[in-house]
């Protein structure tokens, strides 16, 4: 070979490695899924060497043995279920005032739109009695109403209108704070109309990242709303004046406190949810025509749907030190669609990067950016209920200790117990993201109280899962009727 063609191959070689570094930084689809259909025959001879790369990178005798994996597997599975079960009671109002002539459904949150923040997307328990116009509530929280029924999908959606959207509004009343209420009157209830986002400006609005509801109309009245009405709550009170046939059922449930704007006068509510990132499961109200007050049975564990498919994680998906990626053997003819849950028994591994024709990429918890939406269980105080954290984001791996880094936006804060400043939680899915049901174990952490002077925490993650750990075989959730049905009842994760 002569000089110049050695410079040639030398400079063909360097754009190819470039390019290949940029695509591990800023992945294209269209790229991606070429590659994906030329390297298919690769991807059929990595299965049939899949048995002899296993069994060369078997554990040391220093790691977890198989049964202690399983040990472990099992205690989280039933911690998976616990948790299921006490987010379920924590979303159904409890309070005898707010249950008088009400129906309770509850609901899964499984999407929000992209083109619309305000709007969820929900599964009900039952489809029986529900209508266009029900009021959703979260425990004691006012949450938005059903503004259509979507019967052409499988299963029926609802789709729910929030507050927070700029068309939606809600009668409602500001209750005096419990000192002033001592000396109040029936009056100094302060009538309103909340409904939509408070726009604020200025240095305070970017420290404070809160998401307010605006205030509307609020009654001029003399006393403690002259002033400041800090600490006045903030209920639903529909007048029945617009033929509302439900406006009445959502009476009662708490919106939030009212607090002064920037500007005299600009009103505004402090919510008591978080209604971006921390709405997963919602109860529908409905009327009691008599004898279905009760709440209908919970559906079963997500572990147990047809939903699941087997794969094999066969190699890294991505030369890039700093993220963690595993390539499955499973692609586009299984039905699996991008952000799935990958799991290993109840334990999250990560979620569906991308589906090829052959195999598919899947983003693992070390990966930089992937979000998950997390609760959590009190550890030390098991009589407590469900924590709602909202959105996790990972940072990666710590170099040194191996942990995975979450960071955190507090929008609402985790309460303190018994003065503490940090809590230990069980973190799981709290879903409301397409294809990652509920109740799926992500770690433990050392979770801080309160709130922080930006709004975000970041803390390490204990026993979470390493992709590239404990087993090659991992399952990914596929749509449940896209799923088959398998001939051994067992064959699930």
């Amino acid at each position: 070979m002569s000089g110049r063609q050695r410079i040639g191959s030398s400079v063909l070689t360097a754009a190819l490695l470039l390019g290949c570094v940029l695509l591990s930084l800023r992945p294209v689809g269209a790229v991606e899924r070429g590659l994906g259909v030329l390297t298919a025959p690769f991807s059929a001879l990595a299965k049939i060497t899949w048995p002899l790369s296993a069994w060369s990178s078997k554990v040391s005798a220093g790691d977890v043995t198989e049964s202690e994996a399983v040990a472990v597997g099992m205690a989280q599975r039933e911690l998976s279920e616990r948790f299921l079960t006490e987010l379920y009671a924590s979303a159904l109002p409890e309070q005898l005032h707010l249950l008088e002539g009400r129906r309770r459904i509850p609901a899964a949150v499984v999407a929000r739109p992209t083109k619309d923040r305000d709007v969820l997307v929900l599964e009900p328990w039952v489809y029986e009695g529900l209508e266009v116009g029900l009021p959703v509530v979260q425990r004691d929280a006012y949450v938005g109403r059903i503004q259509a029924i979507d019967t052409s999908s499988d299963p029926p959606r609802v789709l729910v209108e929030l507050i927070t959207g700029a068309e939606t509004f809600v009668g409602a009343e500001v209750l005096p704070p419990p000192k002033v209420l001592v000396l109040g009157r029936p009056q100094d209830r302060i009538p309103l109309v909340v409904g939509g986002l408070a726009v604020e400006s200025g240095a305070a609005s970017r420290r404070d990242r809160r998401t307010w509801l605006a205030a509307h109309n609020p009654a001029r009245r003399t006393g403690w709303f002259v002033d400041r009405p800090l600490g006045g709550e903030v209920v639903v009170r529909e007048l029945d004046i617009s033929g509302d046939r439900f406006g009445a059922l959502a009476d009662g449930y708490r919106l939030g406190s009212i607090e002064a704007g920037m500007r005299d006068e600009q009103w505004r509510v402090d919510p008591v949810l978080d209604f971006l990132e921390g709405l997963f499961h919602v109860v529908i109200l409905a009327p009691d025509d008599g004898g279905q007050s009760s709440v209908p049975p919970a559906p079963e564990h997500p572990l147990l749907e047809r939903s699941w498919v087997r794969a094999l994680a066969y190699t890294p998906g991505d030369p890039s030190p700093w993220r963690e990626t595993l390539v499955v053997d499973v692609g586009a003819t299984s039905g699996l669609k991008p952000g799935a849950a990958c799991v290993r028994g109840a334990r999250l591994v990560g979620r569906l990067e991308s589906v090829g024709p052959a195999s598919s990429k899947v983003s693992g918890l070390g990966d930089p950016g992937l979000v998950v939406s997390a609760a959590g269980l009190l550890l030390d105080h098991p009589e407590l209920p469900p924590r709602v954290l909202g959105r996790l984001v990972s940072l990666g791996r710590d170099r040194e200790t191996g942990a995975v880094r979450m960071r955190w936006r507090a929008v609402v804060p985790l309460e303190a117990v018994g003065g503490a400043t940090e809590l230990r939680v069980a973190l799981f899915t709290g879903s409301g993201q397409p294809g990652l049901p509920a109740g799926l174990w992500i770690g433990e952490a050392w979770i801080p109280t309160g709130r922080s002077g930006d709004g975000t925490f970041e803390f390490p993650l204990a026993k979470s899962v390493d992709a590239f750990a404990d087993s090659r075989e991992v399952w990914l959730r596929m749509p449940h009727r896209l799923a088959p049905d398998p001939l051994d009842p067992e064959e699930r994760p």
